[in-house]
């Protein structure tokens, strides 16, 4: 397992860990999701080489993928429920974690389901362990409760500079399995609501993008040649903001995202919406495995 670079993978989980800790405690009502994003991006850049992705803030129904644009005037509403999802990489190596807190004592049980089903997952976790199986086990737990899962979002692989590197964990039960071997790396994520299981993207909302690694266009905008350059140095192949670019480039680069996402080069991550608009909670942590289980070494159980 040495070429894993546990020492890396173990700091960047430690610094998920505890920013995550800290917002656990910070995020509160009223507060504006950009300064959230901001402050929790502020803790990863000074201890981390850098963001596996943009600091998720997904309120309510939203289920991912919600971090803010620029000049974003989201506040966190009372009796919400926010789901808070960041990373942080030291040279490459991810961390990926969420949790979610509630101000309205009715999405408690939402939390804890949650928590339970992703320690569920992580004690079945080991070599030779069918993916499938965990999914299966997992969405009868959460059935039990009178909860469903979220079926389209899935734990996955990580690899250097990957975040989703191939294989998947699902939390229903799925006709087609992933072996696990011993020195992979997941991240064990999970999402109940008590809705419809089912989502759709909010595609008038695109903050996040990554680059494509296959992309062969050429763009025809300056500022959209400008953009990628900046993209392939700061960001390489991992997610990444709008707000972040815009601040480094300026408001002309929002036409520069436009242009690379419409011609492929750029993917986008539109915020995840549950179809009923129920109430979603989510938990992450990230598992280094081993011989004889799984080690967690990024998140909160």
């Amino acid at each position: 397992m040495s070429e894993l670079n546990i020492e890396a993978l173990e700091k960047a989980g430690k610094v998920a860990t505890d920013v995550l800790t800290f917002a656990k405690d910070f995020v509160k009502p009223g507060m504006k999701v950009l300064d959230i994003c901001e402050e929790l991006e502020k803790r990863i850049l000074s201890e981390a080489s850098g963001m596996s992705f943009p600091v998720n803030v997904s309120i309510n129904e939203i289920a991912a993928h919600y971090t803010s644009p620029e000049n974003d005037d989201t506040v966190v509403p009372e009796n919400s429920i926010v789901k808070i999802d960041l990373g942080a990489h030291v040279d490459g190596r991810i961390s990926d974690a969420a949790i979610s807190v509630a101000f309205n004592d009715e999405y408690y049980k939402l939390i804890e389901v949650v928590r339970d089903a992703v320690e569920l997952a992580v004690s079945m976790i080991r070599p030779g362990v069918e993916t499938g199986k965990i999914g299966e086990e997992v969405y009868k737990f959460v059935r039990s409760k009178g909860l469903i899962t979220l079926r389209d979002l899935q734990g996955h692989q990580i690899e250097r500079r990957k975040l989703h590197a191939g294989k998947t964990i699902p939390s229903v039960p799925y006709p087609f399995s992933d072996r696990i071997e011993e020195g992979e790396i997941y991240a064990v994520e999970i999402f109940v609501t008590t809705g419809s299981g089912s989502i759709h993207e909010d595609i008038t909302k695109k903050y996040i993008y990554s680059l494509n690694e296959s992309y062969r266009a050429r763009p025809r905008l300056k500022i959209s040649r400008k953009v990628l350059s900046h993209v392939r140095s700061a960001y390489k192949t991992l997610p990444f903001a709008r707000r972040r670019v815009v601040k480094a480039l300026g408001g002309t680069a929002i036409l520069g995202l436009k242009e690379l996402n419409d011609i492929g080069i750029l993917r986008d991550y539109p915020p995840l919406i549950e179809n009923t608009k129920a109430p979603v909670a989510q938990r992450e942590v990230s598992v280094i495995v081993e011989s004889d289980g799984a080690k967690v070494y990024a998140g909160l159980l």
